[in-house]
C-alpha cells in the first residue's frame, strides 16, 4: 500500500472526523473508504473492462509502463 498525504480544510476535518466517530475508524480510514466509494461511483464499468482496469493497474503498481516504441505505436494507430 502507498502512503499519501492530504490537506483538508477545517470543514472537510470536521465530517471526516465526524464520520470517523460514527463508524468507529480513524480518519485516514474514513478518508480512504470515502474515495473508494466515491470511486465506485464514478465508473460504470463492465466486468471485463473493470478487468482491464485493474490489470493496468496492477502493471503500474510493479512498474510496467509501455516504452517510447510502444507509445509511438499506439499514436501512429490512433492519432495523437
Amino acid at each position: 500500500m502507498k502512503t499519501v498525504t492530504i490537506e483538508l480544510d477545517e470543514a472537510a476535518y470536521a465530517v471526516a472526523e465526524a464520520e470517523a466517530r460514527r463508524r468507529g475508524i480513524s480518519i485516514a480510514e474514513t478518508v480512504r473508504a470515502g474515495s473508494e466509494e466515491a470511486m465506485a461511483l464514478s465508473w460504470d464499468l463492465d466486468e471485463e473492462s473493470a478487468a482491464a482496469l485493474k490489470e493496468g493497474l496492477a502493471q503500474a503498481n510493479r512498474g510496467e509502463f509501455a516504452d517510447d516504441a510502444e507509445i509511438e505505436v499506439i499514436w501512429a494507430n490512433f492519432g495523437r
